[in-house]
């Protein structure tokens, strides 16, 4: 396995997928390793952006989502930072707010935002 810091020396995307892979366990499965090698770094987001936008997605894409709810909401919102887009960053932090209050269709209307918010800024989902 690829470690982070080797990671870094070949490209955003073995780093992301070192950093979240780390971040995630081994649970994060093949699907998400694959949504990060594939999905590679957006060119209008940090690499920890893209990060946070690879990580959504791939928890999208795995199904099972109550069981990994509260770990992919925390994950996006460690890998933000005030620098990147704040209609991300409010999304990320509308998704925590609602994961804390209980409310289903603030929850996925905020998870929405997050993807909608990593297109907007250039990240693009996988194709296939």
């Amino acid at each position: 396995m690829i470690g982070p810091r080797s990671a870094a020396r070949n490209g955003c995307r073995h780093a992301a997928r070192a950093r979240l892979l780390g971040r995630l366990g081994a649970q994060a499965g093949v699907a998400t390793a694959l949504v990060l090698a594939l999905a590679g770094c957006a060119p209008g987001l940090s690499t920890p952006a893209t990060e946070a936008c690879n990580a959504h997605a791939g928890w999208l894409g795995e199904g099972r989502l109550e069981e990994r709810r509260e770990r992919i909401v925390e994950t996006v919102a460690e890998l933000l930072t005030g620098e990147d887009p704040a209609e991300l960053r409010s999304a990320s932090a509308a998704m925590t707010a609602a994961l804390g209050s209980g409310d289903e269709a603030a929850f996925t209307a905020a998870s929405a935002a997050v993807a909608d918010a990593c297109r907007e800024n250039g990240w693009e989902p996988v194709e296939g």
